[in-house]
């Protein structure tokens, strides 16, 4: 069954677009089948993604507004096993006029109900804030996948992210869980459970993955160059950590992990 999960961040900066780029690359590399989906007008996710064919003709946008059926919207990447649907400015746009009206927000689950079979994950990447494109987004999604810094922010960030999630499950009768909290430009484990130990934050500790993504230069530098960082140097310790985390979350998934309301860990 597709595992459908959007990357939720709620501050510009936080990496989201870059993991999520990043992560579907990996699961791809790994064997996955993974469509990447860019739901920011900003297309960062969209320029890293390594599109064979860069004069496409169709994105998220064309679809939302009924000029193309979704899979007409679908492009394929360099890597075998990565599909992507672009984003573009006209995303903003059309999700102004969306937003108008009430229901819209569950228009990309529809659109998703015809592709999801095709794929092992659907990887979303939302804009960075609390907007009609992030609760399309989420609202289509099965599971998030949350990225963190080691910084006070983040846990308040994280706490209105929670108090989202239980207005999204409530109106829109939505079965939204966590997959997992991910670190994000964190060099170092023990610094990591320092933090969480001195701000008393013992049960985000028990919903973060063991990897964690480090500060490494290279990321930025495949970026430069509109690549995931796997495929700018697979030697790096991002690509490393990304491959991990991949991994990661495919065994998460084939060991049927779940979280409870208290969000911890829990397995059948």
């Amino acid at each position: 069954m597709c595992k459908i999960i959007t990357i939720a961040g709620q501050k510009g900066g936080n990496g989201k677009s870059t993991i999520s780029a990043n992560l579907a690359a990996c699961l791809a590399l790994l064997e996955k089948k993974t469509l990447l989906i860019d739901c920011d007008p900003q297309a960062h996710a969209t320029s890293l993604a390594c599109i064979k064919n860069t004069n496409f003709k169709y994105n998220l946008s064309s679809v939302f507004w009924g000029k193309t059926d979704i899979c007409n919207a679908v492009l394929k990447t360099k890597l075998n096993f990565m599909d992507i649907i672009p984003s573009s400015i006209n995303l903003f746009h059309s999700s102004l006029k969306l937003s108008q009206y009430s229901g819209n927000e569950k228009i990309l689950k529809i659109f998703l109900k015809d592709i999801k079979k095709n794929y092992d994950f659907i990887i979303i990447d939302p804009p960075s804030s609390f907007s009609f494109l992030s609760m399309t987004a989420m609202i289509a999604s099965n599971w998030l996948i949350i990225p963190f810094y080691c910084t006070q922010n983040s846990i308040k960030e994280l706490k209105i992210l929670l108090k989202m999630i239980k207005h999204i499950k409530k109106k829109y009768q939505t079965n939204l869980k966590i997959a997992g909290i991910v670190f994000n430009k964190c060099n170092n484990k023990n610094k990591i459970n320092t933090f969480l130990n001195n701000q008393k934050q013992i049960n985000i500790k028990t919903i973060s993955y063991s990897t964690y993504i480090p500060n490494d230069a290279n990321i930025k530098k495949a970026e430069y160059y509109g690549k995931p960082v796997a495929l700018y140097n697979l030697k790096t310790k991002a690509s490393q950590a990304y491959l991990k985390f991949a991994n990661e979350i495919i065994s998460f998934f084939n060991n049927r992990g779940i979280i409870n309301e208290n969000h911890k860990f829990k397995h059948n």
